[in-house]
């Protein structure tokens, strides 16, 4: 239920019930206009508690934190392989989903992609998720320590993080329709310098692309989740990916009023891991806010990120994906009768609406008595 509509509800029940308590203690009357007012001044609280369930911001925390402990994860290190052995062991806790690993060598370094499907179902789904869990071997734009490896809490952790918590929100059986992919070796291109030395970018994506290209078409639609931990989350469209696919995802979120977070028009072309899915003809999005002022550097940790930013592109991608897997007839019977969260507006004017019918009817009451 909406706060408007519990207000207004609540208001009624309590008038039913003898308002005139209240009105007669001046204290349980001032406690409801501070009730209303701290609800509609905390718009946090409705955006938090209501518009972002089933998605947890706790366990969101919980996992950057969890890969952030295991320190820089670029490939063939130590941290990337404490992490798969983590991530393992996180997915055997759900059990409609299998992990796989998928590993190659490149440039004499053993890579591994990570791929997640339900159980019974090995093929590529209908819809895939993917992010990269690689980090920067070196902080190519840290203006002190260019050489040293970043931790990577937007650039690596945050699209990993929003992927585990779709897999605990979504342990029941889709028919195969949906997967997950974690790419590594990602982010160790050329920008001002290497973060491996000689090595491409979106090496990991380009091999699973390359490795499964006998079914790559049974995906419909690839989701590239990618740096969605910014403080100040502003998502453009990237305009190498499926613009009309990319609108459906972005009306999702405006539908729960993210519209700050989720702007419609292109702001960046990128070479990302959408980029082999699209050369293949899979409708692909990049979701990545590039306007980051951290990106490979040091800085990079988790004093420069929001969990929340991750946790609202979980909530809309999650709201997305239960869009796609239901027939089409509910869609547009869902179209139909939607409903926008309510404003801060709304919430006031709503409060105010019932304590104004509240005191008129209590007021009646009180004259009528005092008639006979």
């Amino acid at each position: 239920m909406e706060i408007w509509e519990w207000t207004i509800r609540k208001s009624i029940f309590l008038y039913h019930y003898n308002f005139r308590f209240i009105i007669h203690h001046k204290k349980s009357f001032l406690f409801l206009i501070v009730l209303i007012l701290l609800i509609s001044q905390n718009p946090l609280h409705a955006k938090t508690v209501e518009k972002l369930q089933p998605i947890s911001q706790v366990e969101i925390t919980k996992t950057m934190k969890n890969q952030l402990d295991f320190g820089p994860r670029y490939p063939g290190s130590e941290g990337i392989k404490l992490f798969r052995d983590y991530f393992q062991s996180f997915v055997d806790q759900y059990p409609n989903w299998v992990m796989r690993e998928e590993p190659f060598q490149y440039k004499g370094v053993t890579l591994v992609n990570i791929f997640v499907h339900e159980r019974n179902y090995p093929e590529l789904p209908q819809i895939l998720i993917g992010a990269h869990y690689d980090t920067r071997k070196r902080a190519t734009k840290d203006p002190n320590y260019p050489t040293l490896p970043i931790l990577g809490a937007n650039d690596g952790a945050s699209g990993v993080s929003s992927i585990m918590e779709l897999i605990r929100v979504m342990n029941k059986t889709q028919n195969g329709k949906i997967g997950f992919v974690l790419f590594d070796g990602e982010d160790q291109g050329f920008d001002t310098g290497f973060g491996m030395e000689g090595w491409e970018w979106i090496v990991g994506s380009t091999h699973f692309v390359d490795f499964h290209k006998n079914e790559i078409n049974n995906i419909k639609n690839f989701i590239l989740l990618d740096m969605i931990a910014n403080k100040n989350l502003q998502i453009f469209y990237e305009g190498g990916s499926n613009l009309t696919l990319a609108s459906k995802i972005w009306d999702v979120a405006h539908k729960y009023n993210f519209t700050k977070e989720f702007v419609k028009k292109v702001g960046y072309y990128l070479i990302d891991d959408h980029t082999p899915f699209v050369k293949a003809g899979v409708n692909s999005v990049d979701i990545i806010d590039f306007n980051y002022p951290e990106h490979h550097t040091l800085a990079d940790d988790l004093q420069s990120i929001s969990t929340l930013s991750i946790t609202i592109v979980t909530k809309v991608v999650y709201e997305w994906i239960n869009l796609e897997l239901q027939p089409t007839t509910t869609k547009i019977s869902q179209s139909l009768s939607t409903k926008t969260p309510a404003t801060l507006f709304e919430v006031i004017a709503a409060g105010a609406l019932s304590l104004i019918i509240i005191v008129k009817k209590s007021g009646k009451r009180r004259n009528g008595h005092a008639a006979h």
